[in-house]
């Protein structure tokens, strides 16, 4: 190891060398907290199999050279603590170089879509982690081939694939925190072909609002639900509506809009609903976080005008 000496300065790595090459193989340097980028030196590890650079605080572009390292099985680059990892151009098209490759982990890693072919024609990728990475759209059926599948945190919706919904032998698919309703999610619970599905919760459109106010005001909050009534109007006739104040229900909050009359300050808090429906019984969408502040300071105070001037003088009418 020559230049990427700087980088990798720390007193606690976890290094395999190959015995019979000497050369480094496996690069274990998870939550040790690295800053600075990645190197491009770091092809010069041509016999690495294992890359860890998880949870630490590094940032930048990923390299190209990393993805000549053609041995690599495992490789973990993503949920970096204060730092961002990048792919400005996505996945790109080179990590078809890494037929070995087992494992990989983009956490966080802002991805652009659609995604690359070469990504699902790796030959042994049976374990993928593409949580937080800000994708959308519906979600692609070639995710049907991978063995354990992560895709919390992104922004899919519509319907699920009929090759996912098929797939059988499949060991995880986790869709938590995107936006698929009731109906969506249904058949692919019924047909039970994942050891593990994680599903629950989902999102609404809406994102985190603060509402501030003076005493003696009436506030509606409301929830943006067309997303979950999209599918059928016979779907959304059952769905379930619970109101939350500081994560307590709210006695008799069981609409889609919840109002507070004559609002006080004993009525400040954080604020959400949670819609479910019999169809999914263990399904919960959640709407964002509503922070109210109920302030007295805000109350706007009449003041009397005992002077006015008015210019041009004579003047009339308004």
């Amino acid at each position: 190891i020559t230049k990427p000496i700087n980088f990798w300065d720390s007193n606690n790595f976890a290094l395999i060398f190959d015995g019979t090459t000497n050369r480094l193989t496996d690069l274990e340097l998870g939550s040790r907290g690295l800053t600075g980028t990645i190197p491009p030196e770091i092809e010069e590890l041509t016999e690495l199999k294992t890359l860890n650079f998880f949870i630490n605080d590094i940032s930048g572009e990923i390299p190209i050279e990393l993805w000549n390292l053609t041995k690599l099985k495992t490789v973990f680059l993503g949920a970096q603590e204060s730092g961002q990892l990048l792919l400005s151009s996505g996945i790109p098209p080179q990590i078809s170089n890494l037929q070995e490759l087992e494992w990989l982990n983009l956490t966080g890693v802002p991805l652009s879509q659609p995604l690359q072919p070469e990504l699902f024609n790796l030959p042994n990728l049976l374990r993928l982690r593409l949580e937080f990475c800000g994708l959308s759209g519906t979600l692609p059926e070639e995710f049907a081939s991978i063995f354990d599948l992560r895709l919390n945190g992104n922004d899919f919706v519509g319907p699920i694939p009929q090759a996912i919904l098929n797939s059988t032998g499949n060991n995880r698919l986790a869709i938590s925190n995107n936006y698929f309703n009731f109906s969506e999610l249904e058949p692919l619970v019924a047909a039970g072909n994942y050891q593990f599905l994680e599903y629950s919760p989902q999102r609404t459109l809406d994102t985190e609002q603060t509402v501030n106010s003076e005493p003696g005001e009436d506030i509606t909050l409301t929830i943006d639900d067309t997303d979950i009534n999209r599918s059928s109007r016979e779907t959304s006739m059952n769905n379930t509506y619970q109101w939350y104040k500081d994560n307590s229900p709210i006695s008799g909050a069981d609409q889609n809009t919840y109002t507070i009359f004559n609002a006080q300050a004993s009525d400040s808090g954080v604020y959400y609903c949670e819609i479910t429906n019999p169809l999914v019984p263990d399904l919960i969408i959640r709407r964002a976080d509503i922070t109210l502040n109920i302030d007295d300071t805000l109350t706007l105070i009449d003041n009397d005008i005992n002077d006015i001037s008015l210019y041009p003088n004579p003047f009339n009418n308004w």
